[in-house]
């Protein structure tokens, strides 16, 4: 890893700064996955990527974590975001109630506070063949 522009001593862990109040949410042989840039948990695209592998368990739960996270946050397009993601591995695993609840949600939050974007996607992920 780089330390500046120079090399970390050999074996040395390094993480990004974790905000205050969320510990490390998803560990991998590396350590923590955390986007080094803005220090928030890259959970929701690990859970994507879990789902692409067709591992529904692992998805679930770290796409489930991401959005607890964003919820305490009060990050209200990262939350829209992580159940557009939860929607679409439920929809790939078959589960037809999870993904209309999950669209449903996005949808209210979207109505709620004026996201066009995400009132589209989840108007079309409503309307979409099950």
């Amino acid at each position: 890893m780089s330390n500046g522009g120079r090399a970390s001593p050999a074996g040395e862990r390094r993480s990004a700064a974790v905000p205050a109040g969320l510990p490390p949410v998803s560990n991998t042989a590396a350590g923590a996955v955390w986007v080094a840039r803005c220090g928030r948990p890259a959970t929701r695209w690990l859970g994507d990527i879990h789902r692409q592998l067709g591992r529904r368990e692992a998805a679930v739960e770290a796409q489930t974590e991401a959005l607890a996270i964003r919820r305490r946050m009060n990050d209200l397009g990262g939350t829209a975001d992580c159940l557009a993601f939860m929607a679409r591995t439920h929809h790939q695993f078959g589960e037809r109630d999870a993904v209309r609840a999950c669209w449903e949600q996005c949808l209210d939050l979207g109505l709620r506070h004026g996201m066009t974007q995400h009132i589209e996607r989840s108007r079309a992920g409503l309307a979409a063949p099950a």
